[in-house]
């Protein structure tokens, strides 16, 4: 499905850049899918490491 929206997006255009740059990445971007106990985002990881 985002294949497809991507044609109908000019290319050239940040738009087209960004959804170019998420579909390369598809599959890390996407990975946390697979185990239900992964946070989406790494908020605890940032916050520990401008802790110190």
């Amino acid at each position: 499905m985002a294949i497809a929206q991507r044609q109908r997006v000019p290319d050239g255009s940040g738009t087209a850049r960004a959804m170019a740059y998420s579909l390369k990445r598809w599959e890390a971007l996407t990975r946390y899918l697979d185990d239900g106990d992964a946070p989406i985002d790494n908020n605890w990881v940032e916050w520990r490491a401008g802790s110190d």
